[in-house]
């Protein structure tokens, strides 16, 4: 059947300046080419070699359900290798088998389907379309002792049927994994615990898809290569179905609660809602647990992550899905015109050809565009091999030459990773309360074809609680809240009671020093010697008299007398300051101001205090602030130097020995101070 081509003449022309050879190890292979709908064969001329392409699906392959599916993609590839890429000498033509039930029942149904076509004579060049894993590794004998490549679309985990699934060297040297691979995956996914400090991680896994049976078991062996400490810490958890019993994911969740903080939710889009529903019923996703699922794109297989299913559940599984954060494949929404076509062509033949209807906004998803993708990657290396005069049927050296080689110009920039799965970017979404959907907050930027990640953060509030912080990897006291240590009643008692005691004193301590600091506050007066005439009353003056004399004293006996008044004290000047009598000494003579000398030996007097010593009160100051009083404690018979002077005083012993006694007993603290 002819149809006509969907691109004109000088697209084509431009095609042919545009297409060259690719290099090899690392290389970088443009193939620029027109969509090309035309399913003619040029190569009808003799001496023409045709190359099978062999299309093998799986009848319970949960990537693509029927063939009307990716047919169109097949035909369109086939048609644009023979027209544009492939030299008239060598065309394509594909055969298409079924691989039985080889996903989910028989693995060796596979085999048998490919030894029934071997006998009828088909010779098999290259297979594509392997949805599984377990279908690909069970084919795989048969392409190695035929030397033929499989592009597997995506036969994804093959690698965990493998001891070591991360290791640079393929362990099937003849599989290229074109849609995506794991171990992207499972980079990215130990990225982000040892970015975070996750040591400690709790796997999920629904043994009822057999998708996600692998990914755990290529997590699993990817950890411990990459990360041996997460591997030693980590545990699978598996179960079976989704119709698992409220009681038994409860205690399934109890059971990773014991050992781990995140939650590696391996399993459908609806049992992921149902394991939100009861974390949040066990208090779970409050923001101190993480829980992750993967859906690498929307595929009815696993389904669409969703809170809203319109039950009674939506407003839990909401708030429940604060906790949840999902690795995708990354949406490659700046696409290119060529892809933006080729996804166009590919929906118009489905209708047109097979009957099959893409939705009015559906893109084809990464598998149906990988058939387009292994074909025309097969072509340009048929083409390439050729013109460098190599063996297009050693498949081994061809599937090395497509190892870390990236395509330009398929279907934009299309990378091969050195162990033959495709190089693909992931991105991390969390929920967003606001709006009830899952946007971007991390990605990890595939670069180049060395395996190379970037790390970028999109979403500075990755989390939704601690300010965006991510919570701790393990609990303060264990998960088990075990490793704090548990004290005895007595024990308890005295760390409690002794602190307590000298919490008191030091209370009581604090509170004297500051009472204490107050009264010193108050007590505190630099101008304390200060003592202005207003507040001084004269009582008696005896300087200004020439007929009364201080040395006249009413009794000459020192027995002591009954003379009341002022008149029985021996004082020139008595006055009264504060209610009390003192004695003045008239200084005004001296016509001194007070100075700082003067001031600091005032402050020694102060300090002078003993009961035989006069005690100094103040200075009397003018007016104008000169000295002109000497306050000091009154002495009813003078002083000492009086009493002695006064010849009329008769000193009998029991005096004498009293003088004594006031002379040794004050001395020590005059000369103290």
């Amino acid at each position: 059947m002819f149809l006509f081509p969907i691109v004109a003449i000088t697209e084509i022309f431009n095609f042919f300046l545009l297409l060259f050879s690719p290099t090899h190890a690392g290389r970088v292979s443009n193939v620029d080419l027109p969509l090309n709908n035309d399913n003619s064969v040029l190569g009808s001329a003799r001496n023409t070699t045709f190359l099978d392409v062999c299309v093998i699906l799986e009848d319970d392959s949960y990537y693509v359900p029927s063939y009307s599916r990716v047919a169109a993609a097949v035909d369109l590839a086939i048609s644009n290798a023979n027209s544009f890429v492939l030299p008239p000498s060598i065309q394509l033509r594909t055969v298409v088998r079924s691989a039985g039930n080889s996903c989910s029942q028989s693995l060796h149904a596979v085999v048998t389907r490919l030894l029934r076509l071997a006998r009828t004579g088909v010779q098999c060049n290259a297979y594509v379309g392997i949805g599984c894993a377990t279908t690909a590794v069970a084919m795989y004998g048969i392409a190695e002792e035929a030397n033929v490549p499989i592009f597997g679309c995506p036969a994804a985990g093959a690698a965990s049927f493998a001891l070591n699934a991360t290791s640079e060297d393929a362990k099937f040297p003849l599989m290229v994994r074109v849609p995506f691979g794991l171990t992207d995956l499972s980079t990215a996914m130990a990225t982000f615990f040892a970015r975070y400090n996750y040591t400690h991680v709790t796997i999920f896994r629904d043994d009822s898809y057999s998708f996600f049976s692998l990914t755990s078991k290529y997590l699993m062996t990817s950890f411990r290569t990459l990360l041996k400490n997460l591997f030693r810490n980590s545990v699978e958890k598996p179960f079976t179905g989704t119709a698992l019993p409220a009681d038994r994911r409860a205690s399934l969740l109890l059971e990773g609660k014991d050992r781990s903080r995140v939650f590696v939710l391996l399993t459908s889009a609806a049992t992921v809602r149902k394991f939100m529903v009861t974390a949040r019923e066990l208090g779970l996703t409050q923001g101190e647990f993480v829980f992750i699922a993967v859906e690498l794109y929307e595929l009815k297989y696993w389904g669409r992550i969703s809170y809203s299913q319109s039950d009674n559940d939506d407003n839990n599984a909401r708030d429940a899905f604060q906790s949840l954060i999902i690795f995708s494949l990354t949406n490659n929404a700046d696409s290119t015109a060529l892809e933006d076509n080729l996804v166009a062509t590919i929906k118009k033949l489905s209708k047109e050809r097979y009957n099959y209807t893409f939705k009015a906004l559906e893109i084809p998803d990464p598998v149906v565009l990988s058939f387009y993708e292994s074909i025309m990657i097969y072509a340009q290396e048929v083409s390439s091999m050729t013109d460098e005069g190599l063996d297009i049927m050693n498949g081994s050296m061809m599937t090395q030459r497509i190892f870390g080689t990236t395509y330009v110009g398929i279907t934009g920039s299309l990378i091969i990773g050195p162990s033959g799965q495709r190089a693909r970017s992931m991105v991390i979404k969390n929920f967003d309360p606001d709006t009830g959907q899952f946007k971007v907050a991390i990605q990890y930027q595939r670069v180049g074809s060395g395996g190379n990640q970037t790390y970028q953060t999109i979403d500075q509030t990755l989390w939704f609680t601690n300010d965006g912080v991510m919570p701790p990897d393990e609990p303060q006291c264990g998960f088990r809240d075990d490793q704090c240590q548990r004290l005895s009643t007595g024990i308890l008692a005295v760390v409690i009671v002794i602190p307590l005691l000298v919490l008191s004193a030091i209370t009581t301590a604090a509170v004297f020093a500051v009472l204490k600091l107050r009264e010193l506050r108050k007590d505190y007066n630099p101008d304390w010697w200060k003592v202005h005439q207003d507040d001084l009353i004269i009582k008696q003056n005896r300087t200004g008299s020439g007929t009364v004399s201080k040395k006249s004293l009413t009794s000459h006996s020192t027995a002591g007398s009954g003379v009341t008044g002022f008149s029985a004290y021996n004082c020139d000047i008595l006055a009264s300051f504060n209610n009390t009598l003192v004695a003045l000494t008239d200084v005004a003579a001296l016509d001194v101001i007070p100075n700082a000398d003067i001031i600091s030996k005032l402050n020694l007097l102060k300090n002078a205090t003993q009961p035989n010593l006069q005690r100094f009160i103040g200075i009397g100051l003018t007016p104008t602030g000169k000295c002109q009083y000497v306050i000091a404690e009154l002495c009813a018979k003078g002083a000492l130097i009086d009493v002695l002077n006064y010849t009329d005083i008769k000193l009998d012993w029991s005096f004498k020995n009293s003088l004594i006694k006031d002379i040794v007993f004050g001395a020590p603290e005059r000369l103290q101070s």
